[in-house]
């Protein structure tokens, strides 16, 4: 009797431990996806602020949907990339000296295929009195057919720090 109670007791200790190695396996697997889509947007980022920098108003737009829904301090609604080219194109041709830094970057990732991200954006070297420097900034963004896209974009200015 002795030595079953023994083999039922061992029998619970490896299946108890195969139970917590997989689970540490699947807490790995997550940590390792939810690493590479950090990566992933986190370039996304870079190539807008290059883009933007560069003043290269097409690559710009190729970083948003084909009918994304955009909203900056201007107030206009832009419902396609088409619109948000065109922007662009106005934007840098009326003031090529601006550029623009990105801080207090803050991501949320609701599933491995969407993201919330918000930080703060500042405009240096603008010729447009008439525009806000800095403010704040909330986008989604969709990986759609293996890419990563802003889907959503909100833009508004905040008073210069005192």
């Amino acid at each position: 009797m002795k030595t079953n109670v023994t083999v039922v007791l061992i029998f619970a200790c490896l299946a108890t431990s195969a139970l917590a190695q997989d689970a540490n396996k699947k807490k790995a697997a997550k940590k390792a996806q939810r690493d590479k889509i950090l990566v992933e947007v986190t370039d996304v980022l870079e190539q807008w602020k290059t883009a933007f920098n560069a003043k290269d108003a097409e690559a710009l737009s190729k970083l948003y949907d084909l009918k994304a829904d955009v909203i900056y301090d201007d107030d206009v609604h832009h419902r396609s990339r088409k619109s948000l080219l065109k922007r662009f194109e106005e934007e840098f041709g009326k003031d090529g000296a601006v550029q623009q830094e990105i801080t207090e970057v803050d991501r949320k990732i609701l599933s491995p295929r969407i993201v919330v991200e918000t930080g703060v954006w500042k405009n240096t070297g603008s010729t447009d009195k008439s525009r806000a420097d800095r403010g704040r900034y909330s986008c989604i963004l969709v990986k759609k057919k293996g890419k990563w896209l802003i889907v959503q974009d909100r833009g508004w200015a905040q008073p210069a720090k005192k």
